[in-house]
């Protein structure tokens, strides 16, 4: 994979990637240095990337991993210094970041509930932000197929996030 097709591959797909990290690790300095550690690795394996199928899934599943190895790490210190209670988050910041990674997971496993073709078009939609005349020039459907597609889609996650 060349520089170019490196950048226009994989770099309109930085806001995708920071809001998983931002999701996973509820701290905006730590998603940046997830994102950058992303990059990093992609870079370094960028001539087994044109397998890949869909950059933006596997973009984010090595970006979840990677904030995942990050909160490990930082808890591994955080226990490592007992006697510093600076170091330790509020409960606040510990029910905060808990349930950013249950609505994270739950997220994913009501979009797998979703039939494939209704899980691409939120994909395009809400993940990487595509307006709707891209996404029905992508698909072939029409807009208002497209429309309709995508609510209905919304309000199953919704449903589901609610059980």
């Amino acid at each position: 994979m060349t520089h170019e097709e490196f950048k226009s591959v994989w770099l309109p797909l930085n806001a995708t990637f920071y809001r998983t990290a931002w999701a996973v690790l509820g701290n905006e300095a730590d998603a940046k240095d997830a994102v950058q550690e992303l990059y990093v690795r992609l870079w370094n394996s960028k001539d087994k990337l044109e397998t890949v199928l869909n950059p933006a899934s596997y973009g984010n599943t090595i970006v979840r991993n990677i904030s995942l190895d990050l909160i490990r790490k930082k808890n591994v210190r955080r226990g490592q210094d007992i006697d510093s209670a600076a170091n330790c988050p509020s409960l606040e910041e510990t029910d905060r970041g808990t349930i950013n990674r249950e609505t994270v997971s739950g997220l994913y496993a009501a979009m797998e509930k979703l039939p494939e073709d209704d899980r691409l078009l939120v994909q395009l939609r809400f993940f990487e932000e595509l307006e709707y005349d891209e996404i029905c020039r992508r698909t072939g459907l029409n807009p208002v197929n497209v429309r309709v597609r995508i609510s209905r889609a919304r309000q199953k996650i919704k449903a589901e996030l609610k059980r």
